[in-house]
């Protein structure tokens, strides 16, 4: 038979193994009834176990170590939880690969492909040794530029200046 009871109601069953209710119930449910002989016999084992006596020295050595790891430093004390960690292999593995993949990137950043733009402005430099430039920076560079092109528009100073330095 599959018994249609929900789990906290199992539970409660279980816990009023000697009702009426958990009695009919359990002549019909043979799960619940092998559940019930089974916490019965965990009760039961429980109940019989002695509990050894604790050593009359006890209570002296539990505050002589918390006195003890007390007067460590933190980072002793940091130093011996993190110790039993780079005991295993797999850790200290996974360490050493996080550390080459991050140096391997820091070390080979991607180089972007220089746009028409930037080829003009490359090709004016000629004599200057080739420098990569990420897509980004030389965005950032063409937007400076047009700013400061929109900026001289405005200024008629700027202007003068310009006029001044064709006619010399």
């Amino acid at each position: 038979m599959k018994c249609g009871l929900k789990e906290a109601e199992k539970v409660e069953l279980l816990l009023q193994h000697t009702s009426v209710a958990a009695v009919s119930h359990f002549e019909l449910c043979q799960s619940c009834r092998n559940a019930s002989l089974s916490q019965v016999a965990l009760w039961k084992s429980l109940d019989a176990w002695s509990v050894p006596e604790v050593s009359s020295g006890f209570n002296r050595t539990l505050y002589a170590k918390i006195d003890a790891a007390s007067a460590q430093p933190w980072y002793e004390r940091l130093a011996a939880v993190i110790r039993p960690a780079f005991a295993q292999p797999s850790i200290a593995l996974g360490l050493a690969g996080i550390v080459l993949a991050t140096g391997f990137l820091l070390d080979h950043q991607s180089t972007a492909v220089f746009t028409a733009a930037s080829t003009r402005s490359h090709a004016a430099l000629q004599g200057a040794p080739a420098v990569p430039v990420s897509g980004v920076e030389a965005e950032q560079v063409e937007k400076t530029l047009d700013d400061l092109e929109m900026l001289r528009q405005f200024d008629p100073a700027s202007e003068e200046k310009e006029n001044a330095s064709k006619s010399m």
